[in-house]
């Protein structure tokens, strides 16, 4: 374990420590003046915030243990996604030369003939038990061209796909995990954590599968830059060949 990955893992703790909802700290001084009576349980909002902390000081305590920490360090779990990670961890940024060199060398996105249980989106949004919401943008984006709907009953998913111009490839696709659905990444080239609406999503960039998470099928080959972030009980995963910026204006227009 490198000092380079554990500050990656201080970063990310401090980033969802300051995720954690803390009470407002009750008045003491003005609690001190009153007449006392008989002794009171502290309230429960107190109480929250002891529970808080020591929940962190837990964690800060079981992460100082080596072999505690170098598992953690093996994979990111975004939503339903589980992610092996690459040998340096997460990285808090992948530079521009980087990003640039991996959109130029993408292949293709979701192969098509790999994919089963093409559906029109009424039908999709009839069967699969969860709200399958659209991007906004880029304007006038409309409708997927083609949908598909995966899994089993309870614990389904959908692919949204929009072609590109000429038909002749997929430009964009959008996966919506549906609750209790777990897919999972072997290692990619790099991870990047960044925020999503609210939350803490994962780019991920570099060639890797993509599989159930009991990892009973092959697996799904992945060339371009995904995008994984959690909505609610929904996860979302878009794979586009753009830049990021551009990334998270789409992802950030569903809602």
């Amino acid at each position: 374990m490198d000092d380079r990955s554990l500050a990656h893992l201080e970063d990310s703790l401090q980033q969802a420590g300051r995720m954690l909802a803390y009470p407002a700290m009750p008045d003491l001084a003005a609690a001190a003046l009153r007449p006392q009576t008989a002794p009171r349980r502290p309230r429960p909002a107190l109480r929250l915030a002891w529970a808080a902390a020591a929940v962190l000081a837990l964690a800060a305590s079981l992460l100082a243990v080596p072999d505690v920490r170098a598992r953690v360090l093996e994979f990111l779990q975004v939503g339903g996604v589980h992610i092996n990670l690459p040998a340096e961890g997460v990285s808090k940024f992948i530079s521009t030369k980087r990003l640039a060199k991996a959109l130029e060398q993408y292949g293709e996105i979701v192969p098509l003939a790999d994919l089963q249980g093409i559906v029109s989106l009424a039908q999709a949004r009839r069967e699969a038990g969860f709200e399958i919401a659209l991007p906004n943008y880029p304007t006038g984006l409309g409708e997927p061209d083609r949908v598909y709907l995966q899994g089993d009953d309870g614990e389904r998913y959908a692919i949204l796909v929009w072609m590109a111009p000429d038909d002749a490839k997929v430009d964009m696709a959008v996966y919506i995990l549906g609750p209790g659905v777990q897919l999972s990444k072997t290692q990619p080239d790099a991870v990047e954590r960044l925020w999503v609406h609210d939350s803490l999503g994962a780019l991920v960039v570099g060639n890797h599968f993509l599989q159930t998470h009991a990892g009973t099928s092959a697996g799904v080959l992945v060339q371009a830059p995904a995008l994984i972030w959690q909505l609610g009980e929904l996860t979302y995963r878009l794979e586009a060949n753009r830049p990021v910026p551009e990334l998270l204006r789409i992802a950030e227009s569903i809602d």
